[in-house]
Order: structure tokens, then sequence, then C-alpha cells
């Protein structure tokens, strides 16, 4: 069998509770997706194959079971019951909020017995009940498209479409972009391996750069080198940004004539590092972007029905736009069971249930430093972004005194068990205790008291020294965030890191985000 299909295919081929199933999954935000290439057929498996660290962090969703399969492998299986025809079947209460598991009881396929001798309907007649079997299963293999050389690719392949849409007025239909033998062509001069999602996404892209720019004079879309390389050099070298995107998440650049703009801004910020502030910088690019003469444009992999456009710091913060990413509601969770996902996820909400959500992780497998990426609630591909860590850093030290977590290296934390269990300061295994138990009365950890955090980390070093480094950075964190007082400056302080992760507020550029 053959395993190439992407998380948008996935769901497209779906129906029913299956597609309710993968819908509920972040499968955008997995480091691999590997989908059977053949479509769900009803109690037949259905292999997904992802990677080790998202096959454990499945278990955030209350019906995943982490599981052995062959070879070793870590995986998850699932029934997904089909009610279309089976109304007498006892579903489980939370069916009723719209999640994809059905059966009472909390019942999970978990592999070895036929769904025929598992599930009946209700009134337990010898019935089977029809729906699709889902193995959820750790591969090494990586999704090619997550490279850093195919996101360039797929830059450059929107900055064409864009101006080809402009240039011909677009396409009615996604069939009528497929059948533009010049446009599909030079499309794949810039992306060779052109995936038959991406023409998809392309052409919901493009329904929204029409009816944004369609009025304007901005032609030309800049992706990289010329005002990229100026813009980014130039944030560099007179405002203290480590680089660009810390500024501005802009992935290209619309532009009305490139070289008077360039000379606009030199002029005005550029040619002095010590008179000039980034505010003016932006403030002057919001005049541009509100006159169509320069629009920054953020991209992001449109997966759903349609792409949305929302646009971020083209008015100076209000009191009442701030009190819009107030947040009373802060939950966390950093498992710490037998089987612990390796990340951490704080969810920022207001009464109405919007907001965001961060997850904190590894920023790469293997020994590596955390990174806080947040997605918006309800929208689970429209990620936010990552905050700059030097100022997640400055935001604690700001909020806590004596704060523990002042540098996010990864180096500060025990490599092994001995490490951790061994009595060496600053983190002495009553400190990593007594972190514990704070950490355990405000978050959900899965476990209740401190001999079962002290065996699991144990264990997991022997299996996943480097995850076990990384869950101890992240109570580290996770700690030092529940210390924060009064409950305003709680507040502020996850509004800050909503902030940080959106590029949002003052000190940040004008940019369209394109989802």
């Amino acid at each position: 069998m053959a395993y190439k299909t992407d998380y948008p295919t996935t769901v497209k081929n779906s129906t029913n509770g299956l597609r309710k199933l993968f819908e509920s999954i972040d499968g955008n935000e997995f480091e691999t997706w590997l989908a059977n290439d053949s479509r769900p057929q009803k109690n037949k498996i259905y292999e997904v194959h992802i990677s080790h660290d998202d096959v454990m962090g499945m278990s955030k969703y209350y019906w995943a079971k982490i599981v052995t399969l062959g070879q070793g492998k870590k995986g998850v299986e699932v029934f997904v019951p089909d009610l279309t025809n089976n109304k007498k079947i006892q579903t489980d209460e939370e069916d009723k909020k719209g999640n994809p598991i059905f059966l009472k009881g909390g019942m999970f396929y978990t592999g070895g017995v036929s769904p025929d001798d598992l599930y009946r309907d209700s009134t337990e007649k010898r019935s089977p009940i029809n729906g699709w079997r889902v193995r959820f299963k750790e591969t090494g293999a990586k999704v090619a498209a997550t490279d850093g050389k195919h996101t360039a690719k797929q830059e450059a392949g929107s900055a064409y479409i864009f101006e080809r849409a402009l240039a011909t007025n677009g396409w009615g239909t996604l069939a009528e972009l497929k059948a533009d033998k010049s446009t599909m062509k030079g499309l794949k001069e810039i992306y060779p391996e052109l995936p038959d999602d991406w023409v998809d996404v392309y052409w919901k892209q493009h329904q929204v750069i029409l009816n944004k720019f369609r009025g304007s004079q901005i032609r030309e879309f800049k992706h990289k080198g010329g005002f990229m390389k100026y813009i980014g050099d130039l944030v560099v070298r007179n405002f203290g940004f480590s680089k660009k995107d810390n500024w501005n998440p802009a992935d290209i650049w619309g532009i009305k004539n490139e070289a008077k703009v360039i000379s606009i801004i030199e002029e005005s910020v550029g040619k002095s590092q010590d008179s000039q502030t980034i505010e003016e910088l932006n403030a002057l690019l919001r005049g541009m972007y509100k006159n169509d003469t320069l629009v920054g444009i953020s991209l992001k992999k449109v997966s759903g029905k349609e792409a949305r456009w929302e646009e971020f710091n083209l008015e100076k913060i209000t009191v009442e736009e701030l009190d819009e990413y107030r947040y009373p509601n802060i939950t966390m969770q950093i498992q710490l069971g037998k089987n612990m996902a390796t990340d951490s996820i704080v969810w920022c909400k207001q009464g109405s249930g919007s907001g965001y959500k961060f997850q904190i992780r590894q920023n790469s497998k293997g020994e590596s430093n955390l990174k806080w990426e947040s997605t918006k609630i309800g929208a689970s591909a429209a990620r936010g972004g990552k905050a700059q860590v030097d100022m997640v850093i400055k935001l604690l030290n700001d909020k806590v005194s004596n704060n523990t977590f002042t540098a996010n290296k990864h180096q500060n934390y025990p490599k092994n068990k001995i490490e951790f269990l061994k009595e060496k300061k600053p983190f002495t295994l009553d400190t990593w205790e007594s972190m514990f138990e704070d950490v355990n009365k405000v978050a959900d950890t899965g476990i209740s008291t401190k001999k079962d955090f002290v065996d699991n980390i144990s264990n997991l070093f022997d299996e996943d020294a480097d995850v076990a480094n990384s869950k101890l950075m992240q109570l580290t964190f996770l700690y030092n965030a529940t210390k924060i007082t009064p409950k305003k400056n709680k507040e502020n302080f996850w509004t800050d890191m909503v902030f940080l992760s959106i590029k949002k507020g003052d000190k940040y550029g004008p940019f369209g985000k394109l989802y």
C-alpha cells in the first residue's frame, strides 16, 4: 500500500463520522501525515502514518489510547461507528458536543478483536455495527512539504498566482485554473513537485486576493530578494530585531512601484539607527497599507472550504481593542502520566470560549529548547505563530520575582535519570517534587502524587531522554507562570503572550493574514 495522502485530502476523502474524527484532529500541525492513498472503507483498517511525537501527543484526545503495535511501533486505533442508519446505538455523551467517538462508555477499538464482536446496537442483538477502523501509526518518514525548500516554493507559487489572477481576472472555478495550461506551466516551473491539494489552495487564495486588490494599483508580489531583503535587513540593523519575522510575519509583499517605496522608507527612517523608532516605521507602513502602496501578507495553508483574510496592526491599539484580548479563563495541561504527550497546552479563553491555545514543546526532535506557538481556538489550521523566546523570558522576569525559568536552555536541565534524581542545585529532586505539586493544583497532569511524577519521568528518561528533558523545562515554565499574581497580572501576561505570537501591537508591522 502507498501512504502519500496529506491531511486536507484525507479530510476531503472522508464522510460522516469519519470526517468528524479527522476534523477534530489538528492534522495540519502534525510533523508528518501520510495516509493510505485508498479511500477509507467501512470495517476495514484505514491507516495513517504520523511521527512518534504526534502519536504521543494524541493522548490529549479523550478517545485516544496509545498502544504498542507490531515491531514495537506506538499507535492509536479507534473505531468510528456510522450512525447514519444506526439510530439505536447508545452514544457517548461527548457526541452531543459534536465529538467524533460515539459508543457508550468511551469504548474504542484497540486491536485484536473483530469489531463484529465488540460493537452491538442497544438491543444487544448480534448484529454488527458498520463503521470505520482507523489506525494512527508512528513512522520515521517525513512529509516532504514540511521542509523549508518546499515552503519557499509554495510561497513563490502564491506570489505568481496572485499576479496572474490580477492580470487575467482570475478563474471562476478550480477546474478553470487547472485547465489554464499557461498558468499551470508557469506554476510547475516554480513548484515542480506541485501536489494537487496545493492547486486547490492557490485557487482559494486567489479569490480573496482578487476581492482585496482588484480595485487597487498593486499588481506585483515580492517573495524574496528586492524589497523582502531590504526590509528584513532594515529592521535587524536599525531596530534591534534578531530577524524580520519577529517584527512582521509577512511571507510576500504586494507592492506598487518597489523602487519608490524603498526610497520613501529609506528617506524617512532608513538612514539613522539612533533617532528613528520602530513605531515610526510602523506608522509609515500603515499609511502605505491603507493607500494600497505596500501590503505585507502572511500565508497559511488553506484547509477549509474557503480562504479567510484578517488584518493586523492597521491602527494603534485602543483600550477597547485591548479588552478583546483579555482572557479571564486560563487552563493548563501538562501530561505526566505513563504515556505522556511531548507537549503542554495552555488555553486562554474569554467567557464566550473564544481565544487562543498555546502549544509548548521542543523546537525540534532531539535535545532542543522550547517553543511557544499559538492557534486560534476553533480554527485548528489557523496558527497564530511563535512567540519570540527572549521576550517570553522578559515577560516572566517582569511578572515573577525570583523567576527560575531564566533561560530557554535545555543544557540547564537534567539529561538523564541520574541527574534528575540526584541532589544537584538549582533543581534538586525536592525542587522537582515541589514544582509538580504546585502545578498539579492548577493544571491537568493526569496523575495525583509526586511519586507517580518521579516514577514516570524516571522511566521516560530510560525510553526517550530528550522528551523527559523537555517535560521538565515545560514544568519549570508553567510553575513560574502559575506564580503570577494578582489575577489581573496573569491575564496581562497571557495577553502579552498572544500578542507576541500573533505579532499584534504597536511594535509590530501591519500585515494581512491569508489562511
